[in-house]
């Protein structure tokens, strides 16, 4: 109902109708206005001109009467106006001013008028001529001087009510206003045919317009007998619906040739699809063939040349050896860099999300690379700061990756000084890891361009030290696909700083205590010398020291110890840790106290021998450990206890480490033998199961005999039955009887990470990618062994503490 009143909402119709009447009735209005402001203008004018005539009259007739004093003769004069309906009132003024003779027309009045007022009696004496002093809708006032030879004798001042005028006036308006109303009726009248024959044609076409619009049925057309601008408007609407059915059938043609075009482009992306899936499953298939078919014999290469070290050799045999371990190991690295590079071409990377520990990750990197460091005489660190949580999220197999390969060039391009490795941190939350050397450098030219793949500083980088140039695009697309970046910063000649950011979620808080909460341990309170020659790694080590509670004093060398000993009063200290590159041989009185020895060379007792030594020893691997120093300290303390009754507030003799009964199934004669060989090296009792089936028996039989086994390395591919449904098998074996998973780990040459999620979704543990050598071995035991501790004979393995036999 509203829309009605909204002009928008009415119809043309309407609206032209409104128009029509509107434009009629102004036009009557403005010719009414008109006609009646000219015959009020034309009345006034003959009122004042007849009333002005009137006057100058009865002046010339009064002179007489005026001159002689005569009223009555003066009233004989005013009473002619009679004759003027008009004239209301009449005053004969004498030259003084004063009332002569007066003139009324009672009749006119209910009251009595009382005239003229004072105020117009003053304006008449004083007029000079002949004027109208007021003239209003009311009355209409004349003035008129009274002369006799030329001296004024007196004032006429006649009124006249104009109302006689106006009843003319309305009656002739109202006749008008009637005449003008019938002119514009009589007009709409006239106009009606023209509003049908101009409406009538409109409406037809949007009639015709709202059909087609809603009917789709642009065959239709409109036809009319009007030449004017509405037959032009039907001309361009049936103008426009033959192009749009035009268009319509071009259309429609086109769209049925596009289908089959279409379709027959589906078929063909459909096969293209197909066979380029299919060289990618080809591809894919080929790469873990050849990865299986070449890690396969690399490992029973590497692990021969490792147990052929181990052998009685001189020095020009050993050094063959190191040269034939040396190449296989580049082999190998440009094996998985290939690898890699082809999941990233093909953009089939994927990333884990679990929780790991990173410093324990960050330290277990840096002690694989320790031989190579300390077979270049390089100072390697491992900082791992005080504020690191414990556990974060992501995917600690790149994470190692990313470390390995930061490191690895760190260490292959840096001749003497120091490799660091340091994580931390950042203001915002996010892990740091720097990894910073004082080998070469890197020119400013070439920094960004070593990020691309197969790139190096330059040509001869690759005839030097060898490396395909794919190590640093595979970290920086690692680091990226991980949400994180890669910096650096390097000086030529003075060495090289590389820091990766990457957003790993914490699950925890810092386990490590910092020096302001020394934790409860027996270690707490107890004073230490520090011998340590190298400045960053003296602060590390005094840092990690006094995270633990222990009081410190540091100092260069063993001569500098020496002096601090003999200045001190005994008893002075309780522990000493020494690094063995200290001096040429500890002093004696560095030698009654229990103590940790730092060595690059595992078992290098040459500065410290054991042999009638007063006090404990024990060996620690460099680089340093956080948890296996914490575990040396606490170990020789605990020894030196047991000892010396002087020392013991609660004697525990400390048991050797038990033996750690794993089982192996391969089914490779040499990887047998040289997996069997380096676990044995490593203090463990090996059982070799054939095939998964075997495995599967062994196992159930040393659940029943209750010898049941600390640890599985299961080979992937075996004969009888794989390592995937041997897995399977003895995990529905432990749950049947809600026995407690025994950890697998899953040994293969398969190293893709589809790989290792098949593995792990079987309900293996973890995954060691073939080959791999005795450090990978002992790390392996070292986190799923908790028992384990690596012999102090083993030549290389991770860096936990190994006892000195008593």
């Amino acid at each position: 109902m509203k829309l009605r009143l909204i002009p928008r909402h009415w119809s043309f119709r309407r609206k032209l109708a409104l128009v029509l009447a509107a434009s009629t009735m102004l036009a009557a209005i403005v010719l009414f206005a008109a006609t009646t402001v000219l015959d009020l203008r034309s009345e006034r004018n003959r009122l004042y001109t007849n009333t002005a005539s009137v006057t100058q009259i009865l002046a010339l007739n009064a002179r007489a009467a005026l001159a002689f004093g005569d009223p009555d003769a003066a009233r004989a004069v005013l009473n002619s106006l009679n004759a003027l309906p008009e004239v209301s009132h009449a005053l004969l003024l004498d030259p003084a001013g004063r009332k002569f003779a007066v003139f009324a027309r009672a009749e006119l009045y209910v009251d009595p008028s009382p005239g003229p007022g004072s105020d117009l009696v003053k304006q008449a004496v004083i007029a000079q001529q002949e004027q109208a002093l007021r003239y209003d809708w009311s009355a209409l006032y004349v003035v008129q001087p009274v002369l006799l030879d030329g001296a004024r004798v007196g004032t006429l001042l006649v009124e006249v009510d104009p109302r006689h005028m106006l009843h003319g006036i309305y009656w002739r308006a109202a006749l008008l206003l009637g005449l003008s109303l019938l002119a514009s009726l009589a007009a709409l009248i006239a106009l009606l045919p023209l509003q049908k024959s101009v409406i009538q044609p409109v409406v037809k076409l949007a009639d015709t317009m709202q059909k087609v619009s809603k009917d789709h049925h642009y065959d239709l057309r409109v036809t009319t007998y009007h030449e004017d601008e509405i037959g032009s408007l039907y001309q361009g609407f049936n103008g426009m619906l033959e192009e749009i059915q035009a268009r319509d059938s071009a259309l429609a043609a086109y769209n049925a040739s596009l289908e089959d075009t279409v379709t027959m482009r589906t078929v063909e992306l459909r096969q293209a699809k197909d066979a380029a899936e299919e060289a990618n499953r080809s591809k894919s298939q080929f790469l873990a063939n050849m990865s299986h078919e070449i890690r396969t014999p690399m490992n029973g290469v590497l692990g021969v040349l490792d147990l052929l070290n181990d052998s009685p050799l001189n020095e020009r045999q050993r050094h063959f050896v190191g040269l034939a371990r040396s190449s296989a190991e580049s082999l190998l690295a440009i094996l998985n860099d290939i690898l890699d590079l082809s999941k990233i071409e093909a953009q089939s990377m994927r990333l884990e999300s679990i929780a790991f520990d990173l410093g324990e990750l960050a330290e277990e990197v840096a002690g694989l690379f320790s031989q190579e460091a300390q077979s270049k005489g390089l100072e390697l660190i491992c900082d791992v700061a005080s504020d690191v949580p414990p556990q974060v999220l992501g995917d600690p197999v790149r994470v190692r990756q990313i470390l390995a390969n930061l490191l690895s060039n760190a260490i292959k391009f840096t001749k003497v000084g120091e490799v660091m490795v340091m994580v931390k941190l950042n203001k915002t939350g996010e892990v740091e890891l720097t990894i910073r050397d004082t080998g070469i450098g890197i020119p400013i030219p070439v920094q960004q361009k070593i990020f691309e793949a197969f790139a190096q500083a330059d040509e001869s980088t690759t005839r030097r030290f060898g490396g395909t140039g794919l190590g640093l695009s595979i970290t920086r697309y690692l680091c990226e696909l991980m949400g994180g970046r890669i910096t650096l910063s390097s000086i030529p000649t003075l060495g090289s700083t590389f820091v990766v950011t990457l957003p790993l979620p914490a699950l925890g808080t810092a386990q490590l205590p910092g020096p302001q909460t020394p934790p409860a341990t027996p270690l707490a309170h107890q004073r230490i010398l520090l011998v340590e020659p190298h400045p960053a790694a003296a602060a590390l080590l005094d840092r990690y020291v006094k995270a633990l509670g222990l009081t410190t004093v540091l100092c260069p060398s063993d001569h500098e110890a020496g002096k601090i000993l003999n200045e001190q009063a005994s008893g002075a200290f309780d522990l000493a840790v020494r690094c063995n590159s200290a001096g040429s041989a500890a002093p004696e009185a560095l030698r009654r106290l229990p103590t940790v020895l730092l060595t690059s060379l595992e078992g290098d007792s040459s500065s410290d021998p054991e042999t009638d030594r007063p006090a404990p020893l024990i060996w620690l691997r460099k680089p340093v450990r956080r948890r296996s120093l914490q575990d040396a300290l606490i170990n020789v303390l605990q020894r030196q206890r047991a000892q010396d009754p002087l020392w013991s507030r609660a004697p525990t003799p400390v048991k050797p480490p038990a033996s750690v009964r794993v089982l192996l199934a391969e089914d490779h004669p040499v990887n047998i033998i040289v997996a069997e060989e380096q676990l044995r090296q490593l203090g463990c009792d090996v059982v070799i199961a054939n095939d998964g089936a075997e495995a599967t028996h062994l196992w159930s039989t040393a659940q029943q005999d209750h010898r049941p086994f600390d640890l599985v390395l299961m080979d992937w591919h075996m004969p009888v039955l794989d390592g995937l449904g041997a897995t399977e098998a003895i995990r529905q074996y432990e749950a049947q009887r809600e026995l407690k998973p025994i950890p697998i780990i899953a040994l293969t040459a398969n190293a893709m990470s589809e790989d290792r999620e098949r593995c792990l979704q079987v309900g293996m543990n973890d995954h060691l990618a073939k080959p791999f050598g005795r450090a990978q071995l002992a790390a392996l035991l070292a986190r799923w062994a908790p028992g384990w501790r690596e012999p102090r004979q083993s030549r290389r393995g991770p860096n936990a503490p190994a006892a000195a036999l008593p």
